[in-house]
């Protein structure tokens, strides 16, 4: 009997001590549902060793892949795709000779990467007035006065873009073109689709408008090109006319010299074409309705060649 009531005694004490702790946890819970919520503690602040590294190796490769397509394209022009070696091309652009594999897979990819360049450049450049040309002629609204003044000023921007790719040391942008053209190969694809169509087209709608023609007409599209080929010559011919001007060899003149020969070209060159258009408006040369008719211009020539 006394064992029992030392039992019960003992418990006694342990009873109210749950008791109490569990009375103590349930005011704490009552207190914390009545106080606000406190703010989310802020995110840490990474430290600079901690924060995401710099792009500096992105950075260099693109350097290192840009400097290979200036090599290439030099050395391209002057000895065509098949006679350029890749170490040559390398070295000049102070690179490892496994860069070419690496950025471009092979030599032609190189190749194909250098008239990517040349195309973007070029619609970079001509984007803006390409743009505004479609979006007038879409609306109907280029007169013969409007049509005069955008041609002109897209021969002084093409002019421009040529001459200052050859003063800044990329004269070989014409020699590949004209290699491109004559034997083409599946790079001209590539500055063909993506820039050389549409300046080609776009001009055809300006002298389509003068001439209150289809821009489809082949008669318009062959006068398109011989009006482009005087802008053209420029490039294929440009030691030529150098010589013939007395002047020292391109890329070798004095900045002011640069800037007059070049505007004053520039210039002929607007002129050339504003007279061209009105001197066909006045002459009324036939154009054809339909481009399935072309063989009605070309059967002539091809039965009289003289």
């Amino acid at each position: 009997m006394r064992v029992k009531s030392q039992v019960e005694a003992d418990r006694r004490p342990l009873s109210n001590n749950c008791f109490k702790q569990s009375f103590d946890l349930l005011s704490t819970c009552m207190i914390l549902t009545l106080l606000p919520p406190s703010p989310p503690s802020p995110m840490p602040t990474p430290s600079p060793s901690q924060a995401a590294p710099p792009p500096a190796e992105s950075n260099r490769g693109d350097r290192a892949r840009e400097r290979l397509i200036d090599a290439a394209m030099e050395i391209f022009s002057e000895r065509n795709l098949e006679g350029a070696r890749t170490r040559e091309i390398a070295a000049a652009a102070e690179q490892n000779v496994a860069s070419i594999s690496y950025y471009f897979g092979s030599k032609e990819g190189l190749y194909h990467a250098v008239f990517e360049r040349i195309a973007s450049d070029l619609r970079q450049t001509m984007g803006a007035q390409i743009k505004e040309i479609e979006q007038l002629h879409a609306a109907h609204a280029i007169t013969r006065p409007l049509a005069v003044s955008l041609l002109k000023r897209l021969m002084r921007t093409l002019y421009i873009h040529v001459r200052t790719k050859d003063s800044q040391g990329n004269g070989g942008v014409g020699r590949l073109i004209v290699r491109e053209q004559i034997a083409p190969t599946p790079a001209f694809d590539i500055v063909y689709e993506r820039a050389i169509r549409v300046v080609h087209e776009t001009t055809a709608i300006l002298v389509a408008a003068y001439l209150e023609a289809d821009p489809k007409d082949p008669i318009i599209i062959i006068r398109t090109h011989a009006l482009l080929g005087q802008l053209l010559v420029f490039v294929t011919a440009r030691e030529t006319i150098r010589r013939r001007l007395g002047l020292p060899p391109f890329g070798k003149l004095p900045p002011e010299t640069e800037h007059r020969v070049r505007d004053t070209i520039a210039r002929i060159l607007e002129e050339q074409a504003e007279a061209q258009l009105v001197g066909l408006a006045a002459c009324n040369f036939p154009t054809i309705a339909s481009p399935d008719a072309l063989h009605r211009v070309i059967s002539p020539i091809q039965q009289d060649p003289t």
